[in-house]
């Protein structure tokens, strides 16, 4: 529990800072919104494809696939560049 607190800080430590940098001031609320919404959504789902890929290819498969999921969105993170925008307080 102790890691996973740690990752959780670490990860709404810099993801929401980042949504800020980029997102204008008026929009922020909605963008949190589809965040949470997709984080959520998205940790349900890959609750159940985890336990599906467990029973067919084990727990070292499991881990494995996860590995290389968690691989290509590093690439994929690698890859995006921010616009430089100047962004009005309205």
């Amino acid at each position: 529990m102790a890691i996973f607190g740690l990752g959780k800080g670490m990860y709404d430590g810099n993801t929401m800072p980042l949504l800020c940098e980029g997102i204008p001031p008026r929009l922020r609320a909605t963008a949190f919104g589809f965040l949470n919404f997709a984080g959520t959504l998205s940790g349900g789902l890959i609750a159940a494809v985890a336990g599906a890929l467990k029973s067919t290819l084990g727990l070292g498969g499991t881990f494995a696939v996860c590995g290389l999921l968690l691989f290509a969105a590093g690439l994929l993170m690698a890859s995006v560049q921010m616009r430089q925008t100047i962004l009005s307080v309205d």
